[in-house]
């Protein structure tokens, strides 16, 4: 014609009798969409959303700050005599020597399977027993001092076995909480709780009395049950009795 030498017609890209955009393509450049528009980058970050720069911290949350597994330091009152205690955290090394490197007064640590006696000029035996954050331990000092101890927050559902008998048990969530709450995993299993500095008897019908006892972080107690698997619950918050 007299405007130019295209003797068919333009196709959708302006070519003359062109093939129009490439199959899978999304523009006449041959961009494709990969999920975030014509010729945009993909989804990216650790969420796999349009745009995103998120990454995965330390402890594996994507986008977080690392605040999650924060390591956790614990310093416990030891009592001249007996004090009960229980961990729940992980330090990078649990054993006896280690922990109570620092706690020249301690001279002796008993767990419910286990022991350790300190003796002077020869330290702990036997030297390999090491602190399970499932477990209460009872420890001997000659006089009053402390047990401070640095680590990772041990997961709050981690699961506690319970014989049928007497378990020495630990106290895994960070905040304190009624004994009724605490226990829930355990209804129709547990009959007795004893802390050092007070107890709890479960009643059929009834629950447990008194329903006022709290359960605290580094405190040991026993629990008489006839079997079950402990489980606390992820709760936040204060303590309520019910």
């Amino acid at each position: 014609d007299d405007v130019d030498d295209c003797v068919v017609e333009y196709d959708d890209c302006g070519v003359c009798n062109g093939d129009g955009i490439a199959e899978g393509a999304c523009d006449c450049d041959g961009n494709i969409d990969l999920g975030c528009g014509c010729g945009e980058a993909g989804p990216s970050g650790c969420d796999e959303t349009c745009g995103s720069t998120l990454e995965f911290d330390e402890c594996g949350e994507c986008g977080g700050d690392g605040s999650a597994c924060a390591q956790i330091t614990h310093d416990i009152e030891l009592y001249q005599g007996l004090t009960w205690f229980s961990l729940n955290i992980v330090a990078e090394d649990m054993s006896v020597p280690t922990l109570f490197a620092d706690s020249p007064n301690a001279t002796y640590v008993k767990g419910q399977t286990s022991y350790s006696e300190y003796y002077d000029g020869f330290g702990w035996f036997p030297a390999d027993m090491s602190i399970d954050p499932t477990q209460t331990y009872k420890v001997t000092s000659s006089a009053s001092g402390s047990l401070e101890v640095t680590g990772d927050p041990l997961l709050i559902d981690t699961p506690i076995e319970l014989y049928n008998g007497w378990n020495w048990i630990s106290y895994i969530p960070e905040n304190p909480l009624d004994i009724t709450t605490a226990l829930v995993s355990v209804d129709g299993y547990a009959t007795y709780l004893k802390g050092q500095s007070g107890y709890s008897e479960y009643y059929e019908g009834f629950g447990w009395f008194p329903a006022d006892m709290i359960l605290e972080p580094t405190q040991g107690y026993m629990l008489n049950a006839t079997g079950g698997t402990l489980v606390y619950p992820d709760v936040d918050g204060l303590a309520s009795f019910h």
